[in-house]
C-alpha cells in the first residue's frame, strides 16, 4: 500500500496533471475490504432523460447508513473521441431523499462510459425512492455547459427493505495514547453494508494517520482488514468505513502509525553542496525527459549535519518546461523550505514537491518514507557546477499501536 502527496506551485500544473491529493491504492482482489461498495443485489432499470442527457440506474443496493447506486450518462451527439463528463453538482438534487453522502460533494461521471457506483445518503423505510435533478453540467474539454431540465430516477424497494435499514449503534470505549498522540473513540454503527468508525485525533499540529485502520482479530488472505477514511479532513473527526462486522458483538480498531509535520513556515536548516556538472557527466544525464541519475558519497561537496546522504537521486520530468527534481529520504510534506541556488548564485524557482510512504501487509510502515522537490531552471548549462539544496527538517513518523474499542 501506497500513500502519496502532491503539491504544486505556479506552472508546474502544466508539466504533470496532479492534483494536490491523498491517493490510497486498494489492495488488489480484497472485495470485502472496507471503504469498497457492497454487492448490489437490487435489481434496477430506471432511466430520465431530459435535453440530450439520460441518466440510467441499473442496480443498488440499500442498508441504514448508505445507498449505492449504480449510474451511468449518456449524452446525445458526444464526440466519441473526446473524454466528455457528465457532473451533478450537490446543489443539483432537488426533493427526494436520495442525495450524495457528502453533502458538498456531487458526482462526475464519463458520458456514454461505463456505469460506476455512487454511494448516496442512507433512505427512509417510508415514501418514495426518488433521485430527483434540476440541472447537470457537461464538460467536453473545451468548456462547460450547464444543462436544466427535470430527471426523477425512481427506484424499487427490496420487498426487506426494513431489514436492510436495520442498524446497530455502539457505545465507545476509552481513548488511546501513545508517542504524544491520542485516539479517542467518538462513535461506531453498524448496518448490513458496512461497519462505520469516527474518532478524534489528539497531538501534535498537523498530525494526521499514516497507515489506514484496521480491525483487530480479524483478517482475510492478503492480511488484515482495513477501513478507509470516507469523510473528515485536519483537526475535524474523521469516519472510516470497514465492512460489516456481526450485530451485537463488540468491536475494536487499531492505528498503527501517524504522520506529524515539521513546523508551519519553517526555514531551511540543512543544506548540501551536489558537483551536478560530473554527476550528470558521468552518468550521461543531458536533461533529456525522464533522465534520472543516483546521487552516491563523491557527488557531495559539502553538507551541514550528519547525514549528507538524504539526497538520493535526481530526475526530468518535461521537456517543455525545464524542470530538475531531487529525491530525498524523508518526510517532507510541503514545499516550504526548500530552496535551490545554483553555481552562478541564482536560485531556482520551486515547482512541486511530494512524498511517498511505503507500508507492508501488516499496515506497517516498511520502505520509510521518501520524497521529492522540483525546480524550474532556464537553461541546462546552470546546472553544471556545484548546486546548493536547503531545506527544513523532515517531519516524523510515529509508530505504536493505538487500539480503541466499541460495545453495544
Amino acid at each position: 500500500m501506497v500513500i502519496r502527496r502532491i503539491v504544486q506551485l505556479g506552472v508546474a500544473a502544466a508539466i504533470l496533471s496532479v492534483i494536490a491529493v491523498s491517493v490510497v491504492l486498494a489492495l488488489a482482489g480484497d472485495d470485502k475490504q472496507g471503504g469498497s461498495a457492497p454487492p448490489l443485489t437490487s435489481q434496477q432499470d430506471v432511466t430520465a432523460e431530459s435535453g440530450g442527457v439520460t441518466l440510467a440506474v441499473s442496480r443498488a443496493e440499500f442498508s441504514g447508513t448508505a445507498t449505492f447506486v449504480e449510474l451511468a450518462a449518456r449524452v446525445a451527439g458526444a464526440d466519441a473521441s473526446k473524454a466528455v463528463r457528465v457532473k451533478i453538482p450537490a446543489e443539483a438534487f432537488g426533493a427526494g431523499n436520495m442525495a450524495p453522502a457528502d453533502r458538498g460533494a456531487g458526482i462526475q461521471l464519463m458520458a456514454n462510459g461505463p456505469a460506476a457506483v455512487q454511494r448516496l445518503r442512507p433512505v427512509s423505510s417510508v415514501g418514495p425512492l426518488k433521485i430527483v435533478l434540476s440541472f447537470v453540467d457537461v464538460d467536453d474539454g473545451q468548456g462547460t455547459r450547464r444543462i436544466t431540465g427535470e430527471w426523477v430516477l425512481e427506484l424499487k424497494p427490496p420487498a426487506d427493505l426494513a431489514k436492510a435499514l436495520r442498524v446497530e449503534t455502539l457505545a465507545a470505549g476509552a481513548p488511546a495514547s501513545s508517542e504524544g498522540v491520542t485516539v479517542r473513540p467518538l462513535s461506531a454503527v453498524r448496518s448490513t453494508t458496512e461497519t462505520l468508525v469516527t474518532v478524534a485525533l489528539e497531538g501534535p499540529p498537523g498530525i494526521e494517520r499514516l497507515a489506514l485502520p484496521s480491525l483487530v482479530g480479524v483478517s482475510l488472505q492478503s492480511g488484515p482488514v482495513f477501513g478507509p477514511r470516507i469523510s473528515g479532513g485536519p483537526g475535524e473527526p474523521l469516519t472510516f468505513s470497514f465492512p460489516p462486522t456481526d450485530f451485537g458483538t463488540p468491536l475494536e480498531i487499531q492505528f498503527t502509525e501517524f504522520l506529524a509535520s515539521p513546523s508551519p513556515g519553517a526555514e531551511p536548516a540543512r543544506w548540501v553542496d551536489i558537483r551536478l556538472d560530473s554527476l550528470l557527466v558521468r552518468q550521461g544525464v543531458t536533461g533529456k525527459r525522464g533522465e534520472r541519475a543516483a546521487v552516491d558519497a563523491s557527488d557531495i561537496v559539502a553538507a551541514s549535519g550528519g547525514d549528507p546522504l538524504r539526497v538520493t537521486g535526481l530526475w526530468f520530468a518535461d521537456p517543455k518546461v525545464t524542470q530538475i527534481a531531487f529525491t530525498m529520504t524523508g518526510y517532507f510534506p510541503a514545499v516550504e523550505g526548500f530552496t535551490l541556488t545554483l553555481a552562478d548564485g541564482t536560485t531556482a524557482p520551486l515547482s512541486l514537491s511530494g512524498t511517498e510512504t511505503g507500508t507492508s501487509p501488516t499496515g506497517d510502515v516498511g520502505q520509510g518514507a521518501s520524497s521529492f522537490v522540483a525546480f524550474r531552471y532556464s537553461d541546462f548549462g546552470k546546472l553544471l557546477g556545484t548546486v546548493r539544496l536547503a531545506f527544513a527538517e523532515p517531519g516524523s513518523i510515529l509508530r505504536d499501536r493505538w487500539a480503541v474499542g466499541f460495545t453495544p
